[in-house]
């Protein structure tokens, strides 16, 4: 007896001994690369982002390094600078993500995400239950230099899904700290987005999205005119295409065009090229530990 008495305390120390303390791991590393065409303008932006993504225990973290190109073609900034013809490098991006498991349910996060010209901070959190989501984003964005600190949010207040398709209702509004030179003070949009599968095999999945613009508007100081999007003014169409190459490693794609109308209200006038179309093209990888 004194002898079982002490192999089944051995084996109690061993399985004691044998459970596996969290420990923080590498889960996936990928690249994107995003063309950005102003139609209109004839202006383009090349974004190339790398990201690595950790978890431990019901934490999970990003980390994402990004180099920002742009083709100036003579373009003018916000106050009036010139930009150089041809392709120039002079931003890029770091990127912190931070989740917190609550329940099954829903997970808390923190975003910090810093350029040349501006710094955010963002309170995140996302929701999933059965068909039903919610997801919303809330930051403030502080200018490096004289232009105004905002605050800024994209709320996703409710989205239904059922079998790879789903519609959400999309808001996304701004406040600037002062009123803007041109007056505005804030910014308000509502879309409704639409997703759905178009096609599906082992490797390779086609898939497409729809945002559409149901209402926007803006708070202007002293009666100062704008413009806006017309109701359904805005529509972007994505087709996303996604190929497993292997067990680990994926292909992905996405092709996105935009169509924009104003209106103007007060004596405003419409962008210079702000009612012409605008696309957006990118390729990726990912490889799953």
């Amino acid at each position: 007896m004194k002898k079982l008495g002490l192999l089944l305390a051995t084996m109690g120390i061993i399985s004691m001994g044998a459970y596996a303390a969290p420990k923080l791991e590498v889960t996936s590393i990928g690249q994107e690369l995003e063309y950005e065409h102003l139609n209109s303008a004839a202006t383009s932006d090349i974004k190339l982002f790398t990201t690595v993504n950790l978890k431990y225990d019901d934490w999970t973290f990003a980390i994402q390094g990004g180099k920002f190109w742009l083709d100036g073609n003579g373009r003018e900034d916000a106050k009036g600078n010139k930009s150089k013809k041809g392709l120039s490098s002079n931003n890029g991006r770091l990127q912190l993500d931070v989740w917190k498991s609550i329940n099954s349910n829903i997970k808390l996060g923190y975003r910090y995400r810093g350029e040349k010209d501006m710094d955010r901070h963002y309170a995140r959190y996302a929701y999933q239950q059965n068909w039903f989501s919610s997801a919303a984003d809330i930051w403030f964005e502080s200018k490096n230099g004289s232009d105004n600190n905002q605050i800024r949010m994209e709320l996703f207040p409710v989205g239904v899904q059922y079998k790879g398709f789903a519609a959400k209702w999309f808001v996304a509004y701004d406040r600037t700290i002062d009123a803007a030179e041109n007056g505005q003070k804030s910014y308000y949009e509502h879309q409704i987005r639409l997703y759905a599968p178009l096609y599906s095999n082992d490797r390779f999945s086609l898939s497409t999205e729809g945002r559409f613009t149901l209402h926007s508007g803006k708070d202007m100081e002293n009666g100062a005119g704008y413009n806006y999007y017309k109701n359904f003014g805005r529509t972007r169409i994505y087709l996303r295409g996604n190929y497993k190459v292997s067990e680990n490693f994926g292909l992905f794609g996405y092709y996105g065009y935009e169509f924009r109308s104003f209106k103007t209200k007060d004596g405003g006038s419409k962008p210079t090229v702000g009612d012409k179309n605008y696309q957006d093209i990118g390729l990726g990888w990912t490889y799953t530990f």
